[in-house]
């Protein structure tokens, strides 16, 4: 993705600088042109098209943009490196029954994978053994003496989410065969692994760099169910797999297009069917009606499953995706309930205390980092997310795990943190890691902080010449107050599923008053916003958001503003009511 070009001719409301110091662009001239044809060729509305616009889709693409098949998208497995060989392994574990051990780590890519992986061999009766990474005792990384301990007994350890940046010896495991599943960058030196699956290997097909680790397992699992059905073996209907693999694509920070936007998709509809036991359960706790989003798969159910990372017991959210009954979910939903209670009063803390570190960092830079002593790595990444979206700048958050430094870090749309991870391991400033274009894990020696801080704000200067403080806001249209209704939501949502590439439409509202304004706890803001005719709408704003609006609104009272924002529902006195997600707010001219 390249940078957003800056058109000063599509100013939206004539904001130049918002209370964010962000301009608000609107469709330029040419996006203009192509909603209106979009519109006329496509028979679609224009709520919709001036959003296809925005994304500058060509007419051919609206149909499979909006309806999104997987036998649309489907491509051959085998186009893949290392898949062939891969799939055969695999195939020939599951015909001789050989026993599998899998290792995992935090994301939740890697995680529903690993669940996955647990359901699928439990229908060929083979047995599997998990190795999660424990964070706080091990880092992000698989070691030799995790490896030499599984190849014990086990035929086959397949690496989901690790193992691509790993200085691995086969000699380590001398009878049993390693696969990696992975979507790290990796350096020109590849593991000697049996294969290494992987999207973003320096020798792959570009194309295909897209794809994250539950993407690439299902393709994997793809392949081994061709070779059985070839074999004349009975095999599985992988669809009943969808809701994992669609929980594990919209969680990873992955464009949401081609077969990413299929498998989210159906796996939405999969979820829907209430067929996994564990997903049913943290619908129902989380009083969540259907059809949900996937902004409500990623950040409210992805958040509860990975609760356990705070106090090491990450295992937890694996275990739940792994069951397939109701009684034993309901009892891992209510351990992690309470954990995710405490994750929030732990992230509280050390927000505040990487605040005092971050928050002096100058305007111009292009980087938010900061280091604090010993903070439990499961809260450093939710603390990574949380000041990347109020500054809206790439943020690397670092911590001493024993003798170990870890850093974590998170990007923006347009700059690929991933690479820079990469160089910095080839030019030995980092021991080990990787990562994607909007996400690193790393380890550091201490003596390099410097250094590496230097090299990536250097790297950040190389991918973007000029940083103002944060990117233009892009608007898709002006809408009123009265103008919001369940309706419209209920129309944008054939845009679903949101993520890079595919950003949840965004609108602008002009002349309102703020009339109301209540703090809902360390979470949410709730506000009334009023037009000039007494129309009225609610607005929320999250806690997480940037400084700069949540200052301005509070004091807002009396003035009209101009406020930019996505769409949603909420229910207020029983009644299911539009709301507005609050993003940024101006002055009028």
């Amino acid at each position: 993705m390249h940078t957003p070009e800056i058109h000063n001719s599509n100013t939206f409301l004539g904001v130049r600088s918002s209370c964010t110091n962000r301009q608000w662009l609107g469709l330029t001239p040419e996006q203009d042109k192509r909603s209106m044809r979009l519109k006329q060729l496509c028979n679609i509305e224009d709520i919709i098209a001036r959003s296809l616009a925005r994304m500058n889709l060509e007419p051919e693409e609206v149909e499979t943009f909006l309806n999104p098949r997987l036998k649309n998208v489907m491509f051959d497995p085998s186009d893949l490196l290392d898949m062939d060989k891969a799939a055969h392994r695999i195939y020939r574990g599951l015909i001789a029954g050989e026993k599998f051990a899998v290792i995992s780590n935090g994301r939740l890519g890697s995680m529903c994978s690993a669940a996955s992986l647990d359901k699928w061999l439990a229908c060929y009766s083979n047995d599997i053994d998990h190795l999660r990474i424990e964070k706080e005792a091990e880092g992000y990384f698989p070691t030799r003496n995790q490896f030499e301990e599984l190849s014990k007994g086990h035929g086959i350890i397949i690496c989901l989410g690790c193992g691509t940046n790993f200085e691995f010896d086969s000699d380590w495991t001398p009878y049993t065969d390693v696969i990696v599943v992975d979507d790290q960058i990796s350096v020109e030196h590849l593991p000697r692994v049996y294969a290494l699956i992987n999207s973003n290997r320096f020798d792959e097909n570009p194309d295909l760099s897209y794809l994250g680790i539950a993407g690439l397992f299902f393709l994997l699992m793809v392949a081994t169910n061709r070779l059985l059905r070839n074999n004349n073996h009975q095999t599985v209907d992988l669809y009943h797999f969808l809701d994992l693999i669609a929980l594990g694509t919209v969680s990873d920070h992955l464009p949401m297009i081609k077969l990413n936007r299929a498998l989210v998709r159906n796996g939405l509809a999969s979820v829907h069917k209430r067929e996994n036991a564990a997903l049913t359960e943290l619908l129902d706790t989380l009083t969540l009606k259907k059809p949900i989003t996937s902004s409500q798969m990623a950040f409210q159910l992805g958040s509860r499953i990975r609760a356990g990372d705070v106090i090491q017991q990450s295992q937890l959210g694996l275990d739940l995706l792994s069951t397939i009954h109701r009684r034993k979910s309901n009892e891992i939903v209510n351990k992690l309930n309470d954990l995710y209670r405490t994750s929030k009063e732990l992230s509280e803390e050390y927000y505040e205390k990487f605040y005092l570190k971050f928050s002096n960092t100058g305007t111009e830079t292009p980087l938010i980092w900061a280091f604090h002593e010993n903070c439990p790595l499961g809260i450093m990444e939710n603390i990574v997310a949380r000041i990347n979206q109020e500054t809206g700048k790439p943020t690397i958050l670092m911590t001493h795990v024993g003798s170990k430094l870890i850093a974590i870090g998170q990007s923006i749309p347009g700059i690929n943190l991933g690479i820079i991870g990469a160089n910095c391991i080839n030019d030995k400033l980092v021991e080990v890691g990787g990562g994607n274009a909007m996400w690193i894990m790393l380890e550091l020696l201490p003596q390099n902080i410097n250094h590496f801080i230097e090299r990536v704000i250097a790297e950040l200067y190389f991918q973007r010449e000029t940083w103002r403080d944060t990117f233009p806001v892009f608007i898709d249209g002006l809408l009123t107050t009265r103008g919001v209704t369940i309706s419209l939501i209920e129309k944008l949502s054939q845009l679903e599923p949101f993520g890079i590439n595919s950003p949840k439409p965004r609108y602008g509202f002009a002349n309102l008053y703020v009339r109301s304004r209540v703090n809902l706890g360390n979470e949410w803001y709730k506000l009334v916003f009023e037009d000039e005719a007494g129309n009225r709408i609610d607005g929320f704003l999250p806690n997480t958001n940037r400084l700069q609006l949540k200052k301005f609104l509070m004091g807002s009272r009396k003035n009209k503003i101009h406020i930019a924002g996505t769409l949603t529902s909420s229910v207020k006195s029983g009644k299911t009511i539009p709301t507005i997600m609050v993003e940024d707010a101006a002055t009028p001219n």
